[in-house]
């Protein structure tokens, strides 16, 4: 808990982004109808500052401008200043990052919002220097008494547009926008060093993902190269963390060299997902060992007691940014010894430096570990095997790690647990257990899982954040989306029918809470949020947002139960959104994957045991790329709880006691055989070969 002396109302708070403001003398409020209750009585104007715990530049604000008497007072007399966690109150972070979107095109965190009373914002910004918030401040004071009618003018202008974004835009789903898609990307692909566009860089694994499923579809070998460069690429630069794992949560340039040095959730469960399905798509095994990797740094660094995973690890340790993930020459020599000269040419390390300052230009003397020369490159110049120089590397990055855990101070971790970013992750460590059977693996998604249940669902409602022993905070699309997209890869996992059922329960609960006229709601309509009611969204951000991921669940739950109203749901979901992909169809990849998905169902696998044994052949499969394949795996003892929920297999039985395989498409089923390898092969017919 913060302590100080005269604490303002973010005390009270569980977020840690807020607490971290708690002894700010700016009179912070938490987003929520009392602060708005209060600018209304006091006839002042909001002043909404987002960020998140782990954001550099929201440090950085802080320090200069909230810390500061002197800033205080004058927002203080101006404003209800209210202070929002965007992880914990996404919702809010949505609607005011879309105005940022139509009124300035360039975005990011802090974000600065000046509204109206009752919330509609009329000027926004992202950082802002000490002086220029006075500035803003003073300008606002000014125009807030002398010409009120121009602010409530834009702010009536931007509220409209901004009910206009977010309308359901009808069409008739086809495959068009996916070649479209696919050519825009192509098109701004950087074929020298991967990645879309040219600085700053972010991964978003899902556009990765969706290239994939267009390369299994069409055979374009270049949308699966594209794949392959990034991963590459992006994997030997400095956006991975090469001595603890995980990924960091930006580059700024377009190297994948310079990062921003936060750690986010999301950010690991994408990256997992992706190697997994690249190493099914190109059968190279790096991409499952780093796939391990990203499970292994979870597993160790940011999954608590309770099996939960946190949002967040900082930027900042000792107050500087990436100190903890850089290292001085010095520090290399400490801690490598006669190693550390190999080590510099491994690495890419300078005596100056390589990492320059993001604000000055200016070389720091610290590094950034990059892989200068792989385990080819050194095996080459040493005349030894791969896998030595492979040992050798990962023995240096394991002293450097021992070396900056014990002597460096460590980034601060942001312990909250939200339900969204809970339910990628358990969907990235249950295909990763298919594919490894690791037992640690799934016990890790079905300890996050079961935290999720127990402790974020009230009844059919979820609650999005957990923190302090408590969840709170109404649950939004994205929380039901990704955590039925969890339960329906962990039944995939195991075959065990609770996790189908649970999806099942899951989708119910979105028809009745979150759908209206055939779209799909952001929040109720009684929530407390700006998006109350709204329609959602499904431009791609740096995760999947929840309407694609909704409709992608729902149509995987279509293949293996066969209820229609699950294919209702998510075509009329599909249509009211296909008329956004008219403009910019690269920016919706996850709404592509869930029209491919419905558009071409692919395969179902029913696989009849006489036993409650398991069958080679689920592993067999698992190393296939086949994304939208559903496996459903009947036992004696699942017989019945199957057929409650898929009733079209209870005719499906081991025949003369033997395995049985049922290979169906859209449940239209080949005659029944008993021999694996032919399944196998029917189902690599459809996939282009390995690299």
């Amino acid at each position: 808990m913060v302590e100080c002396r005269k604490p303002n109302r973010l005390i009270h708070e569980r977020s840690l982004y807020l607490r971290l403001h708690a002894c700010n003398p700016v009179d912070w409020w938490p987003w929520g109808r009392e602060a708005l209750k209060e600018a209304k009585r006091l006839d002042k104007p909001l002043l909404v500052s987002i960020g998140y715990s782990t954001c550099h530049w929201c440090h950085v604000m802080a320090r200069e401008s909230f810390s500061d008497p002197e800033v205080a007072r004058v927002l203080n007399r101006v404003f209800i200043n209210i202070k929002v966690d965007r992880e914990e109150r996404p919702d809010v972070d949505s609607y005011y990052m879309e105005y940022c979107q139509v009124a300035s095109g360039s975005c990011g965190w802090p974000l600065t919002v000046i509204a109206l009373p009752d919330g509609r914002p009329f000027y926004v910004a992202t950082y802002l220097p000490r002086q220029e918030l006075l500035n803003l401040a003073e300008a606002v004071e000014e125009m807030w008494r002398t010409r009120r009618e121009d602010l409530e003018s834009v702010a009536e202008r931007a509220a409209t547009t901004l009910a206009y974004t977010r309308q359901p835009r009808p069409g008739e789903p086809g495959w068009d926008p996916v070649g479209r898609a696919y050519e825009r990307i192509a098109a701004a692909f950087d074929w020298e060093h991967g990645g879309v566009g040219v600085r700053p860089k972010f991964p978003t694994p899902h556009l990765y993902s969706f290239l994939l499923r267009y390369w299994r579809r069409t055979g374009v070998r270049a949308s699966r190269d594209m794949v392959t460069l990034t991963l590459d690429t992006m994997l030997r630069r400095g956006i991975w963390d090469h001595v603890g794992w995980g990924l960091h949560r930006y580059s700024v340039d377009r190297y994948w060299h310079l990062p921003h040095f936060e750690k986010m959730l999301y950010d690991q469960a994408g990256l997992m997902l992706l190697l997994v399905e690249a190493w099914r798509a190109t059968g190279r095994d790096r991409y499952l060992e780093y796939s391990k990797r990203v499970a292994g740094f979870l597993l160790r660094e940011m999954r608590g007691k309770h099996g939960g995973f946190y949002s967040a690890i900082d930027s900042e340790s000792g107050g500087v940014e990436g100190l903890y993930y850089t290292f001085t020459l010095r520090e290399v020599e400490e801690a490598l010894g006669e190693d550390a000269g190999l080590a510099v040419k491994v690495f890419g390390l300078r005596r100056e430096g390589n990492y320059r300052d993001e604000a000055t230009g200016r070389l720091t003397g610290r590094n950034i570990i990059s892989l200068a020369l792989g385990p080819e490159e050194l095996a080459a110049e040493q005349g030894i095997s791969v896998e030595e120089a492979q040992q050798i590397i990962d023995g240096m990055l394991e002293r450097l790690r021992t070396y900056r855990e014990k002597s460096k101070p460590r980034p601060r971790v942001d312990e909250k647990v939200l339900a969204d970013w809970n339910g990628m992750t358990i969907r990235a460590l249950a295909e990763l257990y298919r594919s490894t059977r690791d037992p640690d693996i799934l016990e890790a998604a079905t300890g996050a899982y079961r935290h999720i249940k127990e402790r974020h669902m009230d009844g059919d409602t979820m609650l999005h954040s957990y923190m302090d022993g408590e969840a709170s905070v109404e649950g939004s699309l994205d929380d039901y989306a990704h955590t039925a997209m969890a339960a329906i890869a962990l039944h995939q996992a195991t075959q065990n029918p609770i996790y189908l059922q649970d999806a099942l329960d899951l989708a119910k609960a979105v028809k009745s809470k979150l759908l209206r006229d055939g779209t799909l709601l952001q929040l109720p309509a009684d929530a407390d949020s700006p998006l109350a009611g709204a329609p959602a969204e499904a431009y791609d951000s740096s995760y999947p947002p929840g309407a694609p991921v909704m409709i992608q669940a729902l149509a995987m739950l279509y293949k293996i139960t066969g209820e229609p109203w699950l294919r209702d749901i998510a075509w009329r979901a599909l249509k009211s959104l296909w008329g956004h992909l008219e403009e910019a169809p690269a920016g919706y990849t996850s709404l592509l994957t869930g029209a491919m998905m419905l558009l071409d169902p692919g395969e179902e696998l029913v696989i009849a045991l006489p036993s409650d044994d398991g069958d080679p052949l689920e592993i067999e499969a698992a190393k296939l790329y086949a994304p939208s394949l559903a496996i459903i795996r009947i036992t004696p003892s699942t017989r019945d709880p199957v057929a409650r929920i898929a009733p079209y297999t209870r005719s499906m039985i081991p025949v003369n006691g033997r395995p049985t395989y049922y290979l169906c498409r859209n449940r239209v089923c080949n005659l029944p055989v008993h021999d694996p390898s032919k399944v196998l092969a029917e189902l690599s017919k459809a996939t282009p070969q390995p690299i």
